[in-house]
């Protein structure tokens, strides 16, 4: 779906648009959601568009999931982690979101999520073995 649009503002219209039929607070499903979310985000990273500008003067991610003294907004690349371990417990069954969607839901909210939301998603990440499974999907 993303790959028909043209430019990265058309991707982002098509994705607030989906958003509201597919958002559990719309009525929608999580699962799908997230699904969507992780689509856009895919669609959205590699594309052959230019990169909007980052609102911080920060370092760039080396893509590694660490614990963090501050909050992170939800333009950081690093909000990628939610999607990560959302989609993972689409693949595992007995595996419980609520906890994670309880912060994607803040995320959505209030543009940000704390350190310590954040640190909690790493070591879930992490204790899990999530990252594993990330790096056997990748291939």
């Amino acid at each position: 779906m993303f790959h028909e649009c043209k430019s990265l503002e058309e991707k982002k219209k098509l994705y607030r648009r989906l958003s509201k039929h597919l958002h559990p607070d719309c009525g929608g499903h999580g699962d799908l959601m997230a699904l969507l979310t992780r689509t856009f985000e895919l669609a959205t990273r590699f594309s052959a568009f230019d990169p909007e500008p980052e609102e911080d003067d920060s370092e760039k991610w080396d893509g590694v999931f660490r614990h963090e003294s501050e909050r992170i907004t939800e333009h950081s690349e690093k909000v990628i982690l939610i999607s990560l371990i959302l989609l993972y417990a689409s693949e595992n069954a007995g595996f419980k979101t609520d906890f994670v969607k309880s912060i994607q839901k803040f995320l959505i909210e209030k543009g940000f999520i704390t350190a310590k939301q954040y640190n909690c998603l790493v070591d879930l990440f992490y204790s899990r073995k999530i990252d594993e499974w990330a790096k056997k999907t990748k291939n």
